[in-house]
């Protein structure tokens, strides 16, 4: 008998694009699956389109959101409860899947015998056509590594499947920013092996509308507690994890900086001091204790121009956006 997977989806007012999702995922090559969608009450049409998916099909199940918990995170650990797959795999009500996705992780983690499979994202729907990949195994350091380089994979959560008995005793932390990060990087940490898919599985519908241009203490704080959470799993042996770690914080920290000098409002005024107090602190800190920003190529020189100065670095960049947008 075919193993079972469980895909967790949060949906709230997610009309505009949840058919093209429900679709992808009925479609599967694979078959043995259970769809576990947390609805939160919304006031588009959502859940009539989930009803529908859900009469015509007995593997869409809806679970209702009846506490009226907020954020993706808390819908997922609803979800959590409900699991009956020996595997585990998440997607965004508003995104698309390859139609072998779920095959192709299966099939590739049994095969190399890993407890996580991950593939590529794209956010050009054409590239989850094409199917010749190559495959890559990796060790729990490595697939440590390469999260923190960020150049085959980051902290998302829905590019990748799961062996459910490595993850059934976690759950997301209740922040609104970086939830999936964390989860990520415990399931890596609790796994023996993993292996990495060169194939594009994975269709990110990027939301314009959701780019951030404000950024608040709460948001701040979120994303530091979990940066420590990450921070206090690393242990004094392993210095290379430790410094690749403190190489992307200060990489996030400069993005930051940016972020909250550029966009926040003259409202905010206190908090981007005390951001930044903290930003200033930590810069000093880490500045001599970095691994070369090889991997990191696009956010090496705004990261070092922030080492030496960040007035410097914030004037530069507004320099060359200027530039960009003269073209």
């Amino acid at each position: 008998m075919q193993n079972l997977i469980s895909i967790i989806i949060p949906v709230y007012n997610s009309e505009k694009y949840l058919v093209d999702c429900l679709i992808s995922l009925k479609n599967q090559t694979y078959k043995n699956l259970e769809f576990l969608i947390v609805y939160t009450d919304s006031s588009d049409n959502s859940i009539t389109i989930l009803e529908e998916f859900a009469k015509n099909d007995s593997r869409f199940k809806i679970i209702k959101n009846d506490k009226h918990l907020k954020g993706a995170g808390n819908a997922r650990n609803i979800a959590l409860d409900y699991v009956k797959g020996d595997f585990l795999g998440f997607v965004d009500s508003d995104d698309i899947v390859a139609v072998d996705m779920f095959e192709s992780l299966l099939y590739n983690l049994k095969r190399t015998n890993s407890d996580i499979a991950i593939s590529k994202e794209t956010r050009n729907k054409n590239d989850l056509k094409l199917k010749k990949y190559d495959v890559r195994e990796m060790n729990r350091q490595e697939a440590l590594e390469q999260l923190l380089f960020g150049k085959l994979y980051y902290g998302e959560l829905w590019n990748k499947l799961y062996r459910w008995e490595k993850v059934k005793k976690l759950r997301f932390e209740d922040v609104i920013v970086a939830e999936d990060l964390i989860y990520v990087w415990y399931a890596i940490n609790f796994s023996n092996k993993i292996v990495y898919i060169n194939k594009y599985n994975y269709f990110y519908r990027f939301n314009p509308n959701g780019v951030t241009k404000s950024y608040s203490l709460v948001e701040y704080e979120n994303q530091q507690k979990i940066l420590d959470l990450i921070n206090q799993t690393l242990s004094n042996q392993e210095i290379k994890l430790k410094r690749l770690f403190n190489n992307r914080r200060l990489i996030m920290d400069s993005q930051i900086y940016y972020q909250i000098n550029t966009y926040t409002s003259k409202i905010d005024l206190n908090h981007k001091i005390i951001i930044n107090n903290e930003l200033n602190k930590r810069r000093k800190e880490l500045s001599f204790r970095l691994l070369p920003l090889k991997y990191a190529k696009k956010e090496i020189l705004p990261t070092i121009l922030y080492l030496i100065s960040p007035s410097l670095m914030m004037f530069i960049k507004s320099i060359y956006l200027k530039l960009r947008k003269s073209r």
